[in-house]
C-alpha cells in the first residue's frame, strides 16, 4: 500500500490522542491530596465508559516482562473488581505516574499473580476536560 500526504496526516492526528492534531496540552497540575482524589474519582466513574480513554485504552501496547516502563513507581491506582464496569470476568488496576499523568493498565484473570500490562496510557489528554 502506498502512503499518501493524507494517510500520514491521519496517523499524526490519531497519534495526537484527545486533544486533536496541533494542541498542545497543558501540564497536569501538582499532584496534591485534592488533586489525586479528584482524579480518581474521575477513573473510577469513566475510565470504561468515556470515549476519549476508550481510545487511549484501544491503542495501548502490552507490554513484555523487563520492559524498562515497569520499574517505575505510580503516584496511585486505581482499581476496578472482577465484574463491575466492563462485566468481563477481569480484574483490573490502573497505575498512574506523576509526570505527565501516564498510566499503565494491568489486566487479571485471577490466575495465580498472572497478569497482562497495558501501556503508557497519556490520561491527562482525556482527564483535564472531565476536572472541575
Amino acid at each position: 500500500m502506498r502512503k499518501t500526504p493524507y494517510m500520514l496526516v491521519a496517523l499524526a492526528a490519531l497519534l495526537v490522542g484527545c486533544a486533536g492534531p496541533g494542541t498542545r496540552l497543558p501540564p497536569p497540575p501538582p499532584a496534591t491530596e485534592a488533586q489525586i482524589e479528584k482524579e480518581m474519582q474521575v477513573l473510577q466513574q469513566s475510565f470504561f465508559t468515556d470515549p476519549c480513554m476508550d481510545r487511549l485504552r484501544q491503542r495501548a501496547s502490552e507490554l513484555k516482562p523487563g520492559d524498562r516502563q515497569l520499574g517505575i513507581r505510580a503516584l496511585y491506582a486505581v482499581e476496578y473488581a472482577p465484574n463491575t464496569q466492563r462485566r468481563d470476568g477481569l480484574a483490573y488496576r490502573l497505575h498512574v505516574q506523576e509526570r505527565g499523568r501516564v498510566a499503565y493498565l494491568y489486566v487479571s484473570d485471577g490466575t495465580a499473580g498472572s497478569y497482562r500490562i497495558y501501556g503508557p496510557l497519556p490520561l491527562w489528554a482525556c482527564l483535564r476536560e472531565q476536572l472541575p
